[in-house]
């Protein structure tokens, strides 16, 4: 019997391990889920994992505004702003 892949453990290892840069609706399409469930495997993987995941906003070919998730390095300041909110 083949055990299921959590949403959660796709989402990670698209933007994280393979370090893609994808729109919300791409990740549901690669998890097999929907939207809203990629948006919350996301938030759980910023506060359970601690992986810095961005939201940037960018044009597509059309000049519509899209959200775009990727994974990046967290700055100096943001790490210890997240330290001190943490005591």
């Amino acid at each position: 019997m083949t055990r299921r892949t959590p949403i959660i453990e796709k989402v990670y290892n698209i933007l994280v391990v393979d370090g893609a840069e994808k729109t919300p609706t791409q990740l549901a399409k690669a998890a097999k889920t929907t939207e809203h469930s990629v948006r919350s495997a996301i938030s759980r993987i910023r506060s359970q994992y601690g992986e810095a995941i961005y939201a940037n906003v960018k044009k597509d070919r059309k000049g519509n505004e899209i959200v775009v998730y990727r994974c990046g390095i967290p700055t100096a300041h943001m790490l210890k702003t997240g330290n001190t909110m943490t005591r």
